[in-house]
């Protein structure tokens, strides 16, 4: 077992695996990628910050949050409607899910606008599908003219949603972020799947204050615009960026209510696994609802990154703000 996956007395961990099969893909490939694992496995031993999962069928409407915290070695499965990691928003029949891959398979994907962190699909149409987060996702084939054709514009990439609770009136939060491959010693396909990894986690609480943040922890990434159409033929030069909405977040930490980190450059990936803290205040009045997107970067992955693995870690901590020195 890793140094990067044991748990220590005082944290909430929560860790993804990822498994990359033996498929060729190239930039938007409609070929199927990766596997997952289809569980986070989360371990709480009170550690100042208690973590509750979202129960997607607790209400006949959206959902509920779990009524206890997570203890031991509970999981829970990340966010899907009926089938693992990739999910139309539609419902089904009406062409958005054409690219869709069976149960436990993943494909290259990019996000449609920047990622709305407070979308949520509150529907009962599809079976698990309340209360997830529900920004959309697209899927593209790259036409070798710097243009793609794009076969999808409702996807979604791996999600999850959980709420941290704070044990103290003033608490010390940290979350230490790792990535990196799941073996020591990295293969070239382990260090090429790794750079491609995207990643964004977003938490927010009614009326951020002082003392109580909102945070961001995420990669830099590209996306397409809100108006981009399924069997349309799609400039690739008309990709933005997300850097400066991070830049504008980063801007507003003076006041205390909004903690920006965003996370190393993955894409020069040897062997050391990337490792981010973000370090914020919370209280035990306000709970703090997240989201979590993961996904591979449709733009840039290719086929040497078949057979690769990579592992993403959550370490969840907090302090008695009182007895901080």
């Amino acid at each position: 077992m890793k140094k990067s996956l044991v748990i220590s007395t005082i944290a909430t961990v929560l860790v993804v695996v990822v498994a990359l099969t033996t498929a060729t893909f190239a930039w938007f490939s409609a070929s199927t990628v990766s596997q997952f694992t289809s569980n986070f496995t989360v371990q709480q031993a009170g550690g100042g910050v208690n973590i509750y999962l979202w129960d997607k069928t607790g209400n006949a409407n959206q959902g509920a949050w779990s009524t206890s915290p997570v203890i031991d070695a509970d999981e829970f499965a990340l966010g899907t409607y009926t089938a693992n990691f990739e999910w139309a928003a539609s419902a089904a029949g009406q062409g958005e899910v054409a690219p869709l891959v069976g149960e436990g398979n993943y494909i290259p994907m990019m996000p449609v606008d920047q990622i709305d962190t407070s979308s949520f699909d509150l529907s009962t149409a599809v079976a698990g599908s309340n209360g997830l987060a529900n920004h959309l996702f697209a899927h593209a084939k790259d036409n070798g003219d710097n243009t793609v054709d794009v076969d999808a514009v409702e996807l979604h990439p791996i999600t999850a949603r959980f709420r941290l609770d704070a044990l103290f009136a003033e608490t010390d939060a940290t979350i230490v972020l790792t990535i990196g491959a799941v073996s020591d010693t990295p293969s070239s396909s382990d260090m090429n799947a790794v750079r491609n990894i995207k990643f964004l986690l977003a938490g927010k609480v009614d009326t951020p204050s002082e003392t109580a943040n909102n945070i961001l922890l995420a990669t830099n990434y590209k996306y397409m615009p809100n108006d981009v159409a399924i069997n349309a033929s799609y400039a690739e030069s008309n990709y933005a960026s997300n850097e400066t909405t991070f830049a504008t977040a980063a801007a507003s930490n003076s006041n205390g209510f909004v903690v920006t980190e965003v996370i190393d450059d993955l894409g020069t990936y040897t062997n050391a696994d990337s490792s981010t803290t973000i370090n914020f205040k919370m209280t035990n009045a306000k709970s703090m609802d997240c989201v979590l997107y993961i996904w591979l970067d449709g733009a840039e992955i290719d086929n040497a990154a078949s057979l690769g693995r990579f592992e993403i870690t959550l370490n969840i901590s907090g302090k008695n703000a009182a007895q901080s020195p």
